[in-house]
């Protein structure tokens, strides 16, 4: 996490990184209108990739492309069976 308050408009960005400290995404970057109480703005400051895989999950399908069988997970998995 970095904090700039010196810039006319304060900024957060944070910055997931992977084991090797490779970026994972762009930083997710916040103003103090991005915070205030009934803002939503996560959606628009999102990366598109995980938007497009949350609503894949919503819509029944897997997260990853991944599509769990029938009864999953109240059923046992194994070996594509």
């Amino acid at each position: 996490m970095r904090f700039d308050l010196t810039g006319d408009t304060p900024t957060l960005s944070y910055t997931l990184h992977d084991d090797l400290g490779d970026a994972v995404w762009d930083p997710l970057v916040l103003t103090p209108a991005d915070l205030v109480n009934g803002a939503c703005t996560w959606d628009s400051k999102s990366d598109p990739a995980e938007l497009a895989r949350l609503e894949r999950f919503r819509n029944g399908g897997g997260y990853y492309g991944f599509d769990p069988p029938e009864g999953w997970p109240d059923k046992p998995y194994y070996d594509g069976q």
